[in-house]
């Protein structure tokens, strides 16, 4: 999925797309549709690290979807492929999350850590 003021869904199954939508911007709006839209799968999403942090990898994760949060400059991108729109960034997480060809960003601290010093504590 593209994060930014209407995101980007796509769903791959099997290496078909079998749906693609837009969404509000709101972590538990997409959850639900998630949870609407495949009742009894098994969730896996992916989204490029940015603006919005971890909010929504929490809320997905709080809601049993599996979710990776992606470095931007990890993802594999083909060298003739100049273009970038969010509708075909959605598309290339989608499959590569499917081959497992993703690599989430570790967090090294606790989750609802607030503040710096809780970091060397």
């Amino acid at each position: 999925m593209s994060i930014n003021e209407t995101p980007n869904v796509v769903a791959v199954v099997e290496g078909m797309v079998v749906k693609k939508w837009r969404t509000l911007a709101s972590p538990e709006k997409l959850a639900e549709q998630l949870r609407r839209y495949f009742p009894s799968a098994s969730i896996e999403t992916a989204y490029e690290s940015g603006f919005s942090g971890f909010v929504l990898h929490r809320i997905l994760e709080k809601e049993g979807i599996h979710n990776l949060v992606v470095n931007p400059g990890s993802i594999e991108v083909a060298i003739h492929n100049r273009v970038k729109t969010d509708k075909r960034d959605a598309l290339h997480l989608a499959t590569l999350l499917e081959a497992g060809r993703l690599k989430g960003i570790r967090r090294w601290f606790k989750s609802g850590l607030q503040n710096k010093k809780e970091l060397t504590a």
